[in-house]
């Protein structure tokens, strides 16, 4: 341990690769650990564990091809626009490893481990390297999606094992200490994948929905700063903030609004993502219907990043199809996501006053 963390910490991707690739979890932690006390930086952790997976083969380098071969469509009439993936990696991605005889956390109506419980991650999954952290007086564990939709991919999982609850806060501590990525959330009935297991998605791409423009706007101060409340022009109920300092106030605001959607619907059909780019935040709230079902030819359930504007498929033929006719087929899917109107009243009242 003392070679590796002596070594140069100016480019550790270049100069670390052939260290590190071969440490089990325990040294890892021990090393990323150093690493972040000595930095503060918690991207430059992920840069590492990403970089770890990637030599150690857990990620395979085959399928970062995909992740930057996007293909965007764009209405001419209405301007809505989306992006497509061609993802093979994506068909396979539940395929279970070996597991010890006895894992933990069957997930319901799949019938096989949960993949972000621990236990089952160091049996199972002998490659996978995470990095444990505590934000806001809990622990959780990083660890990279070894079928990634994004240039970075990551999904931030509770240590211990307990449904999907909607956690703006940790949301918003969570894009504090990361910059330049997404940190994204799905209601347990908005689309999550494993809704028995607390979790959310960090992502490093560029979602076509930042450059729709607001509906309706208001700005509102928040003790030392100011946020700006959007409903976006866009089929369904999507909404933006705009903030430049993470203070109290704003983190009390949005864990509100939060609180007030989910009393009105108790089926928790909500969505949110937010990016800290240098101090500047954008953070999207989408309240949208569960739409679980796979619909309009697209063979993955809709998720957070759909609405969003990213699509993927792993099938090539799937997305010439998209490609070719995309535009209705999304318009389809994004108007299948509104919910009751009642709920978007009462919402947008408390928004906009």
């Amino acid at each position: 341990m003392k070679k590796i963390i002596s070594l140069n910490l100016k480019e550790p991707e270049a100069s670390l690769a052939s260290e590190f690739t071969t440490l089990n979890w325990t040294n890892f932690q021990d090393y990323l650990h150093v690493i972040y006390h000595k930095t503060n930086d918690l991207n430059l952790v992920l840069d590492l564990l990403w970089q770890q997976q990637l030599e150690a083969g857990f990620i395979s380098k085959g399928v970062l091809q995909h992740v930057t071969n996007l293909t965007e469509v764009t209405d001419p009439i209405s301007k809505l626009k989306f992006v497509i993936e061609y993802n093979p990696a994506r068909l396979n991605r539940g395929t279970a490893a070996k597991l010890n005889p006895n894992p933990v956390n069957i997930l319901p109506g799949k019938n096989i481990p949960c993949f972000c419980c621990h236990e089952n991650i160091k049996s199972g999954w002998p490659n996978e390297r995470g990095f444990e952290i505590t934000i806001n007086k809990e622990q959780y564990i990083f660890l990279p999606n070894p079928a990634p939709l994004f240039k970075k991919h990551f999904t931030l999982v509770s240590k211990d094992h307990r449904p999907m609850t909607m956690d703006i806060g940790l949301v918003l501590e969570a894009s504090k200490r990361i910059k330049g990525l997404w940190i994204a959330q799905n209601g347990a009935n908005a689309g999550a994948s494993n809704p028995w297991h607390f979790h959310l998605q960090v992502a490093d791409v560029d979602f076509p929905i930042t450059e729709i423009s607001a509906q309706k706007s208001l700005k509102k101060k928040m003790g030392n700063s100011f946020i700006i409340v959007e409903k976006l022009d866009y089929p369904f109920s999507v909404y933006r903030f705009r903030f430049n300092k993470l203070n109290k106030e704003i983190v009390s605001y949005l864990t509100e609004l939060q609180n007030y959607y989910l009393a009105l619907d108790p089926n928790n059909r909500l969505t949110y993502a937010v990016k800290n780019i240098g101090d500047q935040f954008e953070a999207y709230f989408t309240l949208r219907s569960a739409l679980k079902e796979r619909v309009a030819s697209y063979s993955e359930n809709v998720g957070y990043p759909e609405p969003l504007g990213f699509l993927a498929t792993p099938f090539e033929k799937e997305k010439s199809e998209w490609v070719k006719n995309g535009v209705p087929r999304y318009q389809k899917v994004l108007k299948e996501l509104n919910i009751d109107s009642n709920y978007v009243k009462k919402f947008e009242g408390k928004l906009f006053t």
